[in-house]
């Protein structure tokens, strides 16, 4: 979203506008160990510290999918940013899903996991949850609105997870409009979530 052909030329950018901090979503195939490099020492060379990392691809939010190929690329994938996330205290962030519904979801909101798939799911963010462990990286689960996820919509069935997990690089990211969607009051979504 931010203009430029490096990194570093975005980083430029963003401080000129007088932030000193910086969201990084890295297509796939674009990362290299040149720009792993780069964003290693971008904070050191340009004064912005990249604060979030998530590597992008069409493969992205399959993590539960059914698709065991795509599942298990989608899965690599967030195992990688994860350890990029470690090397430099980063956080990311992973949802059951990601991506249009169909059927679209109109008279089943408010849908729960089933057991297994709950298993799987809370077993996986725990493996990604252990490559943070030891660092200052944190692993957020981020609550999607029922039209790009089928579970975990509502901040409080992501607390819930979270409860479950109970670790100390985990966390939640709210998002305001998910949450216009599947929340009765965000203010007081915000306020259960601490």
């Amino acid at each position: 979203m931010i203009p430029g052909r490096s990194l570093t030329e975005k980083a430029e950018l963003v401080r000129a506008w007088g932030y000193d901090t910086l969201a990084v979503f890295q297509p796939k195939d674009e990362w290299t160990p040149a720009v792993h490099g780069e964003l290693l020492e971008l904070e050191s060379r340009t004064g912005v510290r990249p604060v979030e990392f998530v590597l992008t691809d069409d493969i992205y939010g399959n993590a539960m999918s059914e698709d065991l190929r795509l599942r298990d690329a989608c899965r690599d994938m967030y195992r990688e940013a994860v350890d990029v996330c470690a090397e430099l205290g980063m956080v990311t962030e992973i949802e059951y899903e990601y991506g249009p519904q169909d059927p679209m979801p109109l008279f089943t909101p408010y849908r729960q996991m089933p057991a297994a798939e709950e298993t799987d799911f809370v077993s996986f963010y725990l493996e990604l949850l252990a490559r943070a462990s030891g660092s200052a990286a944190a692993v957020l689960l981020e609550p999607l609105n029922r039209y790009e996820s089928r579970y975990l919509n509502s901040v409080s069935d992501n607390l819930r997870v979270l409860e479950l997990v109970n670790h100390p690089n985990s966390g939640l990211l709210p998002d305001t409009f998910h949450m216009s969607i599947e929340e009765q009051s965000i203010s007081g979504a915000l306020r259960s979530a601490g």
